[in-house]
């Protein structure tokens, strides 16, 4: 049988069959200006659309491009899903570029990763493979898997990245995370960030838990909030407060104007004036007053006691120093024993001669 075209106009729409062999092409076409050129692509409905993709469909609305195979629009306008099982559900000038890419709706949003997601809003980008943008504006997801859940401006570059919200944030490094907050940056791998502003986690496993221009550049350190604290010991802690500085090696400060310089040191200083670790393992605490209490029982040094406070241990030391430490104590018994020892034996000899003396009287 010969190939044969059936053509029907119906109210200026144009339904069309074409049938060669087995093969089967359907194309239903309303509303003069639509296209659907590739086996089984679909307009259903709306102005100036193609489908032109295999199995491609356009469902609705005006001016969209449904050129990937199995893609989809189903409004809106100017949308267009151009690759493979790509798919836009409506919104206007979305981009659905990635294999298996998806936009949701909103405007000017672009899917260009493999299996990337963009939920809403406007001007997002999803580039990264697996990528997610859940809304907001202005936001980019570069890293593969890497995610931003809303917000303004952020980006997430690091591979399996994540920010939650807030503006002008960025993660860069691996499996690194801002909350939300503003104008932080999660640097390296692993590092996080919770919120605050103007944070810095530099290093790998640091974090910067909130507050406001801290840093957390030492590996593995942590600032968990304050102001203007910097924690640049591997392993280094800042509980908080303004101005503190942990830059030794598992170091701790806390307060303000504290510094922990050296190693393995903990500065607290809840005074006016800054001070500073002088030796390793150095614990210092620097206060107006400080007070120990036991049960109902306290004792408060101040400023005015302070030299009583200081003659008082020097005088307890030198008592320590009058009593002989363990090894004269052994010496002395050691000695004790040998006049206890020479002692016997005169004793011995002394009774020798009283026996002779005896037995010569009695005689």
């Amino acid at each position: 049988m010969a190939p044969f075209n059936t053509l029907f106009r119906i109210n200026n729409s144009i339904t069309g069959t074409i049938m060669t062999g087995a093969m089967v092409v359907v194309a239903f076409l309303l509303f003069s200006g639509n296209v659907s050129t590739v086996h089984a692509g679909i307009v259903l409905y709306g102005f100036n659309c193609s489908a032109t993709g295999f199995n491609s469909a356009v469902s609705s609305g005006s001016n969209h491009i449904a050129s990937g195979n199995y893609s989809s629009i189903s409004g809106g306008f100017e949308n267009e899903a151009r690759a493979f099982g790509t798919f836009i559900g409506a919104g206007g000038f979305n981009r659905a570029q990635g294999i298996g890419s998806f936009v949701g709706a909103g405007v000017s949003n672009n899917a260009i990763g493999g299996g990337s997601f963009v939920g809403a809003g406007v001007s997002n980008n999803a580039i990264g493979t697996g990528s997610f943008v859940g809304a907001g504006s202005n936001n980019t997801a570069t890293g593969v898997y890497s995610y931003i859940g809303g917000g303004e401006n952020n980006e997430a570059s690091g591979s399996t990245s994540t920010i939650g919200g807030g503006e002008d944030n960025v993660a860069a490094g691996l499996d690194s995370t801002v909350s939300g907050g503003f104008d932080n940056e999660a640097g390296s791998e692993r590092s996080t960030i919770g919120g605050g502003g103007r944070n810095v986690a530099a290093s790998f496993d640091s974090t910067v838990s909130g507050g406001f221009f801290n840093m957390a550049a030492g590996a593995g350190s942590t600032v968990s909030g304050g102001v203007n604290n910097n924690a640049t010991g591997a392993y280094s802690f800042i509980g908080g407060g303004d101005n503190n500085q942990a830059t030794g090696e598992n170091s701790i400060a806390m307060g303000k104007n504290a510094n922990a310089e050296k190693d393995r040191s903990l500065v607290i200083n809840l005074g006016n004036n800054e001070v500073s670790s002088k030796k390793d393992g150095e614990f210092l605490v620097n206060s107006d007053s400080f007070t120990l209490q036991i049960g109902k029982k306290k004792v408060t040094i101040n400023k005015k006691n302070i030299n009583k406070f200081k003659k008082l241990l020097k005088r307890g030391n030198r008592r320590l120093e009058e009593i002989p430490n363990q090894h004269e104590i052994n010496k002395q018994v050691k000695e004790q024993q040998v006049i206890i020892e020479e002692l016997h034996k005169q004793i011995e000899k002394q009774q020798k001669q009283i026996d002779e003396l005896m037995n010569n009287f009695f005689a």
